[in-house]
């Protein structure tokens, strides 16, 4: 579970005109995709960046992360080892595609780009899935 610790707007630096919005989260360290159950080490912050096409959308947006503060983000649910247990890419020959490493299911994803990031947000832990078999 995440918490809110800050969110400000900033300009872009990208584009002229448009802004930023910059959410800072504490996010509980973990082991594996499961949560620590005893202290080691602090938890870590993270802050997400939100581009917005006007001052006006970025203030909706901090308004927005601003009320729902105390509603956590929630944590890959530990019933879903597949995604606890990671991807790799390819598995189609040339066609873009992740494969699960739990299962082995091989999934069409639209491009590349979807299958690295899908790749980045889930980790391979090919111990945790051996250890599952």
């Amino acid at each position: 579970m995440s918490k809110l610790l800050n969110v400000s707007i900033q300009e872009s630096p990208k584009f002229r005109e448009a802004f930023e919005v910059h959410a800072t989260y504490e996010v509980p360290t973990n082991v594996n995709g499961w949560l620590r159950t005893h202290q080691e080490g602090g938890p870590v912050t993270r802050t997400e960046v939100i581009p917005c096409a006007n001052k006006r959308t970025a203030v909706g947006v901090a308004e927005r992360l601003r009320q729902t503060r105390h509603q956590a983000v929630a944590a890959p649910s530990p019933d879903d080892l597949e995604t606890i247990c990671g991807c790799s890419t390819g598995g189609l020959g040339n066609t873009p595609a992740v494969t699960w490493l739990l299962t082995g299911r091989v999934e069409r994803v639209h491009n590349w780009a979807t299958a690295r990031a899908l790749k980045e947000s889930h980790p391979p832990q090919e111990v945790l899935a051996s250890a599952v078999f």
